[in-house]
Protein backbone atom coordinates (compact mmCIF):
# COMPACT_ATOMS: atom_id res chain seq x y z
CA UNK A 1 0.00 0.00 0.00
CA UNK A 2 2.87 2.25 0.59
CA UNK A 3 4.06 1.93 -2.61
CA UNK A 4 1.14 3.22 -4.27
CA UNK A 5 1.09 5.99 -2.08
CA UNK A 6 4.92 7.01 -3.16
CA UNK A 7 4.36 6.24 -6.72
CA UNK A 8 0.99 8.78 -6.10
CA UNK A 9 3.07 11.67 -4.51
CA UNK A 10 6.38 11.59 -7.07
CA UNK A 11 4.00 11.54 -9.68
CA UNK A 12 1.61 14.66 -8.77
CA UNK A 13 1.94 16.87 -11.92
CA UNK A 14 3.76 14.24 -14.34
CA UNK A 15 2.24 14.13 -17.90
CA UNK A 16 0.50 10.95 -18.35
CA UNK A 17 2.65 10.65 -21.24
CA UNK A 18 5.78 10.80 -18.92
CA UNK A 19 4.14 8.38 -16.46
CA UNK A 20 3.24 6.06 -19.09
CA UNK A 21 7.56 5.99 -20.09
CA UNK A 22 8.71 5.18 -16.23
CA UNK A 23 5.95 2.60 -15.75
CA UNK A 24 7.41 1.00 -18.95
CA UNK A 25 11.45 1.31 -18.28
CA UNK A 26 10.38 -0.02 -14.79
CA UNK A 27 8.56 -2.63 -15.60
CA UNK A 28 11.79 -3.64 -18.13
CA UNK A 29 13.95 -3.28 -15.08
CA UNK A 30 11.99 -5.27 -12.75
CA UNK A 31 11.59 -8.31 -15.16
CA UNK A 32 15.52 -8.02 -15.97
CA UNK A 33 16.08 -8.54 -12.34
CA UNK A 34 13.40 -11.49 -12.25
CA UNK A 35 14.95 -13.51 -14.91
CA UNK A 36 18.63 -12.29 -13.38
CA UNK A 37 18.23 -12.85 -9.40
CA UNK A 38 21.47 -12.70 -8.90
CA UNK A 39 22.45 -9.68 -10.96
CA UNK A 40 22.33 -6.72 -8.71
CA UNK A 41 23.31 -3.69 -11.33
CA UNK A 42 21.75 -3.23 -15.10
CA UNK A 43 23.02 -0.42 -17.58
CA UNK A 44 20.89 0.38 -20.65
CA UNK A 45 20.44 3.56 -22.49
CA UNK A 46 18.55 5.80 -21.38
CA UNK A 47 14.73 6.59 -22.58
CA UNK A 48 13.45 9.98 -23.05
CA UNK A 49 11.42 11.55 -20.51
CA UNK A 50 11.89 8.64 -17.50
CA UNK A 51 13.40 11.60 -15.68
CA UNK A 52 10.99 13.93 -16.07
CA UNK A 53 11.35 17.02 -15.75
CA UNK A 54 15.31 16.12 -16.03
CA UNK A 55 16.20 15.45 -19.67
CA UNK A 56 19.57 13.70 -19.84
CA UNK A 57 21.19 13.76 -23.12
CA UNK A 58 19.82 11.55 -25.31
CA UNK A 59 22.84 9.23 -26.00
CA UNK A 60 22.74 8.90 -22.04
CA UNK A 61 23.31 5.48 -19.98
CA UNK A 62 20.75 4.58 -17.01
CA UNK A 63 22.38 2.40 -14.10
CA UNK A 64 20.14 0.67 -12.81
CA UNK A 65 20.79 -0.77 -8.83
CA UNK A 66 18.16 -3.47 -7.16
CA UNK A 67 18.79 -2.69 -3.33
CA UNK A 68 16.23 -4.99 -2.13
CA UNK A 69 13.01 -7.08 -3.29
CA UNK A 70 10.99 -4.69 -5.50
CA UNK A 71 13.14 -1.81 -4.76
CA UNK A 72 15.23 -0.20 -7.91
CA UNK A 73 17.62 2.85 -8.09
CA UNK A 74 17.75 4.58 -11.62
CA UNK A 75 20.59 6.64 -12.25
CA UNK A 76 21.23 8.71 -15.72
CA UNK A 77 25.13 8.60 -16.62
CA UNK A 78 26.24 10.89 -19.57
CA UNK A 79 28.32 9.49 -22.18
CA UNK A 80 31.50 11.64 -21.30
CA UNK A 81 32.86 13.68 -24.24
CA UNK A 82 36.23 12.54 -25.64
Amino acid sequence: MAGKNLKKNVRKGMPPRYGRIVDEVCRQDRLYFEEHPHERVRWRKYVEGEFWPAFPAEDSWVRVTCVGPGLRIREPFERPSI
